[in-house]
């Protein structure tokens, strides 16, 4: 399977994950340079899953739980020292989108 199929089978989400990370997250490409919109793609199935997780009515925990994968990637898959400044930053939005999409989720009958 593709990663074009498993982010349209995560749905609009995925979407929007993927966006966030090429605009906002510089993992990958401190100057900027990479031009490829799918190239954090590898990352979004287990950013969805975390930031869709409701495990804790804490959100602090939410957003530090995708914060700790976003410094784990960077340090172990990127090869960097991750900025948890950013990291958080990220994290932050990205589980403000989760909350949005069970916001939506949970107003379908």
């Amino acid at each position: 399977m593709s990663r074009e199929n498993t982010l349209e089978q995560l749905g609009p989400l995925a979407t929007q994950i993927r966006e966030l990370l090429f605009l906002e997250w510089e993992a990958c490409r401190p100057d900027r340079t990479a031009s490829s919109s799918d190239l954090y793609d590898d990352y979004i199935p287990a950013i969805h899953r975390l930031a869709l997780d409701r495990s804790s009515s804490d959100d602090t925990e939410g957003i530090e739980h995708i914060a700790a994968y976003l410094n784990f990637v960077v340090k172990n898959y990127v090869g960097r020292i991750p900025d948890k400044a950013l990291n958080r930053s990220v994290a932050e939005k990205l589980f403000t989108m989760a909350e949005a999409t069970r916001q939506l989720q949970s107003n379908i009958p």
